[in-house]
């Protein structure tokens, strides 16, 4: 007997056990091949929700309760740009936009449907210029909100339906201190369905992270400024184009520069002696 018969003879006498290594291995080959698919599909789609979701904002100023000047983003952009001069067109594609955030309660159908944990929006047109893809769609007109889709399903509303939004005011004083106001609490807008945005249009905004899509009313910042009784003020600033290596830094500089004691809510004056 040659040793190609032993061998053949061997696998053949065998063939049981190879037969159940090689079933084995391919479920486990299936399992590992399957698993680090669905696990590159999924970052994949948690990525690019990320994205959907903040657009090309990199960098955000939150101020609380505390209202900044809305110039302060005009600053910061020209700022921006200023320290962009001489790079690619690509990266020139800087800039800021004043947000004003406040949580609210939306309604519809005379309270027939409602939403708790509404995320209301004032901007301008800066904003959706801060989309991955920046198009032409302008800020709501007064006396209009877009919804995003989620918000707009739960109220059972489309374009031309009448919501109703109530927000809490702000105020650097917590509300149950005994030295805090208790009349004029909140503040509602009557508005009318504008446009239902879209996932791809900024429909679901948020800082937040989070897998489910928030609630999003998008009004005219300076509707909601002058309802609120502060004109030119805003307590959220996006940028885009502050990323990279040394964005943050760069972005702290030109904040130092532009920010003033109006930005903190303090004012300096003369005391004569």
């Amino acid at each position: 007997m040659n040793s190609l018969r032993f061998v053949l003879r061997s696998l053949f006498h065998h063939r049981r056990s190879h037969v159940g290594v090689l079933l084995g291995s391919v479920v486990a080959t299936t399992v590992l091949v399957g698993a680090l698919l669905v696990g590159d599909s999924v970052k994949l789609s948690l990525a690019a929700q990320s994205r959907q979701r903040i657009g090309r904002v990199d960098q955000a100023l939150l101020a609380g309760d505390r209202l900044v000047r809305t110039e302060l983003a005009d600053e910061l952009t020209g700022g921006l740009a200023r320290a962009d001069e001489g790079a690619s067109a690509a990266s020139q594609a800087s800039g800021a936009a004043p947000v004003f955030f406040l949580p609210g309660i939306a309604s519809a159908d005379g309270g027939k449907h409602r939403a708790l944990g509404v995320q209301v929006l004032g901007v301008d047109d800066r904003f959706f210029q801060l989309d991955l893809e920046p198009g032409e769609l302008p800020a709501p007109q007064e006396g209009g909100v877009y919804l995003n889709e989620r918000l707009a399903k739960q109220l059972q509303v489309g374009e031309g339906d009448s919501v109703l939004l109530r927000m809490e005011k702000p105020s650097a004083m917590p509300r149950d201190t005994a030295l805090a106001a208790n009349e004029d609490l909140t503040v509602t807008l009557r508005t009318k369905v504008a446009r239902v945005l879209s996932a791809e249009e900024l429909g679901n905004f948020s800082i937040q992270s989070h897998q489910i899509p928030p609630y999003n009313a998008v009004v005219s910042l300076a509707e909601l400024g002058g309802r609120l009784e502060t004109p030119g003020r805003c307590n959220m600033i996006l940028t885009a184009g502050a990323a990279g290596d040394g964005g943050r830094e760069r972005l702290d500089g030109i904040l130092a520069q532009a920010w003033t004691l109006e930005d903190l809510e303090l004012a300096c004056r003369e005391v004569p002696e």
